[in-house]
C-alpha cells in the first residue's frame, strides 16, 4: 500500500509501526541505540513527509524500505539517521525509481508501436479481403 493510502484510509498508526521497525533496523546497523519513544516520534515525523511530499507519496513501505537499504550502503563515512539524511536516501531512490519506470515505459511503448505496425501490416496486406466482408 502508498504512504497515501494509509492516511486516506485513516491506517497512519499503521503506517507508523512499519516505519519504528524500519527505523530499529537503520539504527542497529548504524550500531546507534535510541529509544522507543524516539523512534515513534521519528517514525511519525517521516510519516508526514512521506504523506505531505507528492514526490514520496506514491512509496510504499517496501520502497522506504529499499531506499533505507540503499542509503545505509552508500559508502558514505559518517552516517547518522535523521531527517536531512532519510530525505536524501528517498530523493536518491526516488531518482533510481523513475529511471527504472522511464525505462520500462519506453519498452512498452516500443512493444505498442511494433504490435501497430503488425496490426496494420496485416491490414494492409488482407484490405481487399476485408473489403468484401465489410460490404
Amino acid at each position: 500500500m502508498r504512504a497515501l493510502d494509509y492516511y486516506n484510509t485513516k491506517q497512519m498508526p499503521v503506517l507508523e509501526v512499519e516505519l519504528v521497525k524500519i527505523i530499529n533496523r537503520v539504527y542497529f546497523q548504524l550500531g546507534h541505540k535510541s529509544t522507543a519513544e524516539d523512534m515513534a516520534a521519528m517514525a511519525k515525523i517521516m510519516a508526514n513527509d512521506l504523506i505531505s511530499n507528492p514526490k514520496f507519496s506514491v512509496f510504499t513501505v517496501e520502497d522506504v524500505d529499499t531506499a533505507f537499504n540503499n542509503g545505509l550502503r552508500s559508502g558514505e563515512d559518517k552516517l547518522f539517521f535523521n531527517v536531512p539524511t532519510y530525505t536524501k536516501w528517498l530523493y536518491a531512490y526516488k531518482k533510481i525509481h523513475a529511471a527504472n519506470y522511464l525505462k520500462e515505459y519506453k519498452e512498452r511503448e516500443a512493444k505498442y508501436i511494433e504490435d501497430n505496425k503488425t496490426a496494420a501490416g496485416f491490414i494492409k496486406s488482407n484490405i481487399s479481403k476485408i473489403k468484401k466482408i465489410g460490404g
